[in-house]
């Protein structure tokens, strides 16, 4: 149990971070990625880390 409960608290903050990163990039602010960001790939946590 308590292992769920780190790998949960390891996990929301990146996705948190994850997301912002996302939502800046489409405004334009900053750039990880060097391929073009779409909406429901967005959705999928770390796809865009990852791929």
């Amino acid at each position: 149990m308590i292992y769920a409960r780190l790998s949960f608290l390891a996990v929301i903050p990146l996705a948190l971070i994850y997301y912002i990163m996302v939502v800046l990039q489409c405004f334009g602010l900053i750039r990880f990625t060097q391929k073009a960001i779409i909406f429901p790939k967005a959705l999928i946590p770390f796809y865009y880390f990852f791929k």
